[in-house]
C-alpha cells in the first residue's frame, strides 16, 4: 500500500489532543498549536508508514476480512483505510510512550549471544556506549575498545557448540512484561476512546468491544474472546441450554457456539488498575509547545 496524505484525517484528530502537553479544563489552547502537532504527528507517521504497514500485512488481510469491522465502519460511516492508518498510528505512538520501560526479550542464551554480537558489530565507534548490570551493580563506559574486547571475547571464546536453546524467563521478567503491555493496552484503548468521542455519539454502544479487535490485532492480548467478541465453544462442550440459546459461528471450517463474552467489561477490569504513565515526550509524535 502507497501512503497517502488525505488518508490521515483520523490521525490529526488524536494528533491535536493526545500529542500535546496535558492541558487544565478551563485552559484554551492556540490553534496553531494544534495544527502543529497535527502535522508534525503526520509527518512522522509518512516516515514510518511503509514499516508499520510491512510489519502489519497479515493483520490488515485479517483486518479487510472481518466482516463485523467492515459493517461496523459502514454503519458508524468511517473509512476503513483511514482507521487502519489510525491504528497503525495508535499502536506506533503507544510503543513509543512506554519505550523507556525495561523489557527483557524471551531469548534463548544462544540468540541473546548472536544479538549482542550483532549490536557490538554495527556500533558507532564515535558514540559508542556501553552499560552493563549486573544485579544491582551498574557498570558504563564510552571506551570503544572496551567494545572491541567483548566482541573479540565473544566470537573467539564463546562455546556455540554447547549453548542449549532453551529460554529462560523469570516469573519477574514476565510481570514486568505483563505490566508493560497492559500499560499500552490502556494507553491505546484512551486513544481510541478519544476518537470515537469525537466522531460517534457517546451513547453508541459496542465501542469498547470493537476497540478489543483491534487491541488483538496490535498483539496486546492473545486473547481470542476480543477478537471474536464472544467465547466459540465446540457443541460437545456446551450446556443444552446455550446449544439452543446461542448462535453459531465458524472458526476456520468449524462449527462453535458463540458464547456471550462482554469485551468491554473484561476491557476495563483488565486496566482499571494500571498506573504506569505514558512518557510522551519521548515519542516523536509529541509536540511539547510548552518548552
Amino acid at each position: 500500500m502507497t501512503f497517502e496524505i488525505n488518508k490521515t484525517e483520523y490521525i490529526a484528530v488524536i494528533a491535536g489532543m493526545d500529542c500535546l502537553p496535558r492541558i487544565n479544563e478551563d485552559e484554551i489552547i492556540d490553534p496553531s498549536y494544534i495544527e502543529l502537532a497535527q502535522k508534525a504527528a503526520t509527518d512522522h507517521f509518512a516516515n514510518r508508514f511503509s514499516k508499520l504497514f510491512k510489519d502489519n500485512q497479515e493483520k490488515y488481510e485479517l483486518f479487510l476480512g472481518n466482516n463485523h469491522i467492515q459493517k461496523q465502519l459502514s454503519k458508524w460511516q468511517l473509512d476503513p483505510i483511514k482507521f487502519w492508518y489510525l491504528h497503525l498510528f495508535i499502536i506506533d505512538y503507544a510503543t513509543d510512550a512506554f519505550r523507556s520501560v525495561t523489557i527483557f526479550e524471551e531469548l534463548s542464551t544462544k540468540q541473546y549471544i548472536e544479538k549482542l554480537i550483532k549490536s557490538l558489530e554495527k556500533t558507532d565507534i564515535e558514540k559508542f556506549c556501553l552499560d552493563i548490570r549486573i544485579n544491582k551493580e551498574k557498570l558504563s563506559t564510552r571506551n570503544p575498545w572496551v567494545g572491541v574486547a567483548l566482541l573479540s571475547a565473544l566470537k573467539q571464546d564463546f562455546p556455540f557448540d554447547w549453548v542449549n536453546n532453551n529460554t529462560f524467563v523469570s516469573k519477574d521478567i514476565k510481570e514486568d512484561i505483563e505490566r508493560y503491555t497492559t500499560a499500552r493496552m490502556k494507553f491505546s484503548t484512551e486513544l481510541y476512546s478519544h476518537f470515537f468521542d469525537q466522531y460517534l455519539h457517546k451513547s453508541q454502544r459496542g465501542r469498547k468491544s470493537f476497540i478489543g479487535k483491534f487491541l488483538y490485532l496490535a498483539d496486546l492480548t492473545r486473547d481470542e474472546r476480543y477478537w471474536y467478541g464472544c467465547k466459540p465453544t465446540l457443541e460437545k462442550y456446551c450446556k443444552k441450554y446455550e446449544i439452543a440459546q446461542y448462535q453459531k459461528i465458524m472458526v476456520e471450517g468449524v462449527e462453535y457456539i458463540a458464547i456471550p463474552f462482554d469485551v468491554g467489561k473484561d476491557l476495563s477490569d483488565h486496566i482499571k488498575k494500571c498506573t504506569m504513565i505514558p512518557q510522551l515526550r519521548h515519542s516523536f509524535y509529541f509536540s511539547p509547545v510548552d518548552e
